[in-house]
């Protein structure tokens, strides 16, 4: 699912980081406390995050 976020600019020596939220209200019955929580997506259609990259 493609979200249309505002473009960031950065310099070279900044970094990157993904946060996932695992404490939503919607979601606590599924992610009790103390609970490890696994990622995954089928084979068949991977998951994945693209970040563009401005050419130089």
């Amino acid at each position: 699912m493609a979200r249309p976020y505002p473009a960031l600019r950065t310099t070279a020596s900044h970094r990157l980081a993904l946060v996932i939220e695992t404490l939503d209200p919607l979601y606590i019955e599924h992610n009790p406390a103390g609970s490890q929580l696994t990622f995954s997506s089928p084979q068949a259609d991977p998951s994945y995050v693209s970040v563009p990259l401005r050419e130089k």
